[in-house]
């Protein structure tokens, strides 16, 4: 193997799952216990940090209410990480006893671990595990709570006549919000090296595109944001509109994070970015369409743009892993290291 194939090899799959809730992408992960890693020949194996609370969909084979082989259940390895929230019988709002769960959620990313169980470090671990963060949409709701309980010690603020206020998010804690995703994600992100996989999912929000004659896909994209740039991008569109040299407007689901869709900054972690689109049984889409984003590095021509949830995921990592032996053998060797 040459030394830029060994460097390949270190880097598995990352991505981001996007669906409309109830459209089995929880599913179609879970389809991966059938399947086999084509590195290692072993089947895979999933770990999950359950947000959503909604597992109980991977106890049942694909299409039927019938029970996984007891063997394909023994290999998850699910770990709940969640807030845990009470009401206040005065003002009848719900808010987060303690913020324990972030704290799990954080140590996570270091190191697999629940009670007395601990998994081999992240850096060993082989490309036949999964790594499922199911619930990125949940993961949101706990950075905004994680960040109010940050800012003022607690979630109470001294006002009014009864002395205290419970303090609630305005739009300047969307930024601090992000700020708590985006190290969640490049924890994992930076991982090396990475041979196992990780997948995100979220639910999806649109959002309105508008396509102009002027402006490129860049330019559009650098719109959706809260910057200076997306802002100088957004100007640009509108000033485009009133020249009337707008051709279309349409709508395209992203992924949901901290209110709106990931920042360009967040979103170029996710090399892979998929849809799963549910027109009676779960599809994923590994291209964008007019109503979903995708996309998939090097498919064009390799993968179908839609495929069927019960089998995509394997063939996406199947994928991944030519890719990553598509360089000509070679007797290029590992770079000698510097002198002292």
């Amino acid at each position: 193997m040459s030394y830029f194939e060994e460097y390949l090899a270190g880097f598995g799959v990352f991505a981001a799952l996007g669906g409309e809730p109830l459209s089995g992408k929880t599913s179609v992960v879970a389809q991966l216990l059938s399947s086999t890693d084509p590195l290692t020949g072993k089947p895979y194996e999933l770990y999950v940090i359950d947000l959503d609370r909604n597992l109980a969909v991977m106890h049942n084979q694909w299409g039927s209410g019938k029970p996984r082989p007891a063997a394909e259940l023994e290999r998850i390895w699910p770990i709940y990480v969640g807030h845990r929230t009470k009401m206040d019988l005065i003002t009848g709002a719900g808010k987060p006893a303690d913020t324990k769960g972030w704290d799990k959620l954080c140590a996570l990313t270091q190191r697999w671990r629940e009670g007395a169980r601990t998994a081999e470090p992240y850096e060993e671990w082989p490309s036949n595990r999964v790594l499922f963060v199911d619930g990125g949409t949940i993961m949101v709701q706990m950075a905004f709570q994680n960040l109010l309980g940050d800012r003022a010690s607690g979630y109470w603020v001294k006002s009014g006549s009864d002395g205290r206020r419970l303090i609630l998010r305005d739009k300047a804690d969307y930024g601090g919000a992000a700020t708590y995703i985006d190290d969640v994600v490049s924890s994992l992100f930076s991982i090396y090296p990475r041979r196992f996989h990780i997948f995100f999912s979220f639910h999806l929000m649109p959002l309105d595109i508008e396509l102009s004659t002027k402006l490129d896909d860049d330019k559009i994209d650098a719109a959706l944001d809260n910057t200076p740039e997306g802002r100088k991008a957004k100007k640009e569109l509108e000033d485009a509109k009133r020249r009337g040299t707008l051709l279309v407007q349409t709508e395209r689901e992203y992924p949901v994070v901290a209110g709106s869709k990931l920042s360009r900054k967040l979103f170029g972690k996710f090399p892979y970015v998929l849809a799963v689109d549910n027109d009676g049984e779960p599809r994923v889409l590994t291209a964008s369409t007019q109503r979903f984003f995708a996309r998939v590095p090097g498919q064009v021509g390799k993968l179908p743009a839609k495929m069927s949830g019960k089998d995509a995921l394997t063939r996406i990592l199947k994928h991944h892993s030519e890719m990553q032996a598509a360089a000509e053998p070679s007797s290029v060797t590992r770079p000698a290291e510097p002198d002292a």
